[in-house]
């Protein structure tokens, strides 16, 4: 009679996840300075040719008290509804991905209804937001968008349009997700 034994190896990993933060604007103890950049149409809103409007500033950066209540975070606000036709672009700095392959970008912002203004030339309820150098963009939630980057990516830029839309954005984080894993 010939016996045989099993042996089971058991591997127990160990998996810690965490956040590669990028860029926080709550961090912020001094001016953004983002670029910016208007596209406008005439404000009669007959005419539809557009010119480059590089000495107005659409987007006025101020501070604002903080979620906890006791910071004073830096935000970016604009709100030309007076105007027809705006394309006003608000700019990240060239961010470094550093080993990403999905990035999240999670935006804190507000609208205000179109309803408050009397006779607007222009107002909408939504804002794109665009990525340079990206693969591809997946909605995880209202406030938070990943991107897929493309292998040779070395630096990611976001751009906000306000196109006659009131909008605040109060606060944007860029991170990404990474791991250690452990062999016990």
């Amino acid at each position: 009679m010939k016996c045989s034994r099993n042996r089971r190896v058991l591997s127990l990993y160990t998996i810690d996840f965490f956040a590669v933060i990028l860029m926080d604007t709550r961090s912020a103890t001094t001016d953004l300075k983002w670029d910016q950049l208007s596209l406008r149409g005439d404000t009669d809103g007959v005419s539809c040719s557009l010119r480059l409007v590089t000495t107005a500033k659409a987007w006025t950066e101020e501070s604002w008290r903080g979620l906890d209540e006791k910071s004073n975070e830096r935000a970016y606000v604009a709100c030309s509804f007076h105007v027809a036709n705006p394309g006003n672009w608000l700019f990240t700095p060239l961010i470094p991905k550093e080993s990403a392959n999905i990035l999240y970008i999670n935006i804190l912002y507000n609208t205000r209804s179109c309803e408050q203004y009397h006779d607007p030339k222009s107002c909408k309820e939504t804002s794109p937001v665009s990525v340079l150098t990206k693969d591809t963009t997946a909605e995880i939630s209202q406030a938070t968008l990943s991107v897929t980057l493309k292998p040779p990516t070395k630096y990611v830029r976001f751009g906000f349009e306000e196109n006659g839309v009131c909008v605040s954005l109060l606060t944007i984080t860029l991170h990404f997700s990474t791991y250690t894993h452990i062999i016990i």
